[in-house]
């Protein structure tokens, strides 16, 4: 699958459990060599909720404006999740308070 693939699923979840359900297959779709081989500041965490899904987004930006690493895989991997928690976002925030915007690009 390709990472515009795996955005477009995000897109068309409806719940935060839709979303923690993409973000646990793309994980499990990820090289073992690649997970393994990640800084232990990207490592992921166990993806039991929303909240690990945005703090995870949150780590791997954070990596990433830190180190300035540019390995093709990891930038997918946060561009990923940075579009999982913009979904989550919109899916948690209450009706009445939500305001469209244009798509952010993550790439």
């Amino acid at each position: 699958m390709t990472l515009d693939s795996w955005i477009t699923r995000l897109a068309a979840a409806n719940a935060d459990e839709d979303v923690l359900a993409v973000a646990q297959d793309f994980l499990a779709r990820l090289p073992r060599g690649f997970v393994s081989g990640l800084p232990a500041a990207c490592q992921p965490p166990e993806m039991r909720s929303a909240q690990d899904v945005s703090s995870y987004a949150f780590a791997l930006m954070m990596y990433r404006c830190i180190t300035k690493d540019t390995d093709a895989d990891l930038l997918g991997t946060n561009r990923f999740f940075a579009a999982a928690s913009q979904r989550l976002s919109v899916i948690l925030m209450p009706r009445d308070q939500f305001t469209p915007r244009p798509r952010v690009d993550f790439g």
